[in-house]
């Protein structure tokens, strides 16, 4: 019914059931309370319509609510840096009863709060505290699962692959959170991430404080080139989204290379990667927690 009804979004809807009936609306978002705006997703997934083997890497909380995968995708997603499939995002569904009216009308007005679990934890209902189910996985296991084949094809034919080099972000961007940008090495792909940053989106104390994205390239092209490429998206980042806080780079075997470039200057691009260079930190704090 979510996707059923786009004039939900805008007015209620009356369910009938054995006792009365039952007025649904949507609550508008607030970035204040935590909770997505419904207009703002294209479509919804559950846990079990995407891919499981991702998804269960990490424990979903189980407390109150539905858990949902909200999409969005934009007619151009990669002017944004989203990947090709749209943006997926963890969502919460709660429905929140009204007590109800005059006993005559036997209607109960229910609103659908889509609530955003990197952003709080906990919801009140009936005057109590309940904590907020959550999956954290669960939109990573959204994205498509190429496997380590398409790492190796990649290598030995890298210029069948140039389309789809670049900056993917896993998640809407939002300038309140650091960037973590992860780099995959030799014969790989971003998806060997994806354990990772579920870990992080899982854990109580760090979920909701970075922004996680992935530069994609084919393994088999020169280094330089690569770490250019990786460059000159960053520098796409800074125009799209000036507010945008220094980034973390971590990086995994041959990736370490491309990641190095970033925050060196080593005069062979003649000046192309010497702009927003200082806006570019290796965090090791940061690498030790996770």
């Amino acid at each position: 019914m979510l996707w059923s009804n786009h004039e939900l979004w805008n007015k209620a809807e009356t369910i009938a059931f054995d006792k009365g009936l039952y007025q649904l609306r949507f609550a508008a978002g607030s970035r204040k309370d935590g909770t997505w705006d419904p207009t703002y997703f294209d479509l919804f997934r559950t846990q079990q319509q995407v891919h499981e083997k991702i998804s269960r890497q990490t424990v979903p909380i189980d407390a109150w609510g539905g858990i949902l995968v909200g999409v969005r995708k934009p007619p151009d997603p990669r002017r944004y840096f989203l990947p090709h499939v749209g943006v997926a995002c963890p969502v919460t569904a709660i429905l929140d009863f009204r007590p109800s009216g005059a006993p005559a009308t036997r209607t109960r007005e229910v609103t659908i709060l889509l609530y955003d679990p990197t952003r709080r934890s906990t919801v009140r209902l009936a005057g109590v505290q309940r904590p907020l189910a959550a999956d954290f996985a669960a939109p990573l296991a959204y994205y498509p699962e190429p496997g380590l084949r398409l790492g190796l094809i990649a290598m030995m034919r890298p210029q069948n692959y140039e389309q789809r080099a670049g900056l993917y972000m896993l998640e809407p961007y939002d300038p309140d959170r650091i960037p973590v940008i992860f780099v995959h090495g030799l014969i790989s792909v971003p998806q060997m991430w994806v354990p990772t940053i579920a870990a992080v989106e899982s854990d109580p104390v760090l979920h909701g404080r970075y922004q996680f994205w992935a530069f994609a390239y084919p393994t088999g092209d020169p280094v330089l080139i690569s770490a250019l490429k990786l460059r000159e998206s960053l520098e796409q980042v800074y125009k799209l989204y000036p507010k945008t806080k220094d980034m973390v780079l971590i990086s995994h075997s041959m990736g370490g290379l491309l990641a190095q470039m970033q925050a060196v200057t080593t005069g062979m691009f003649s000046g192309i990667m010497c702009s927003g260079v200082t806006r570019i930190t290796f965090t090791l704090r940061f690498r030790r927690t996770i």
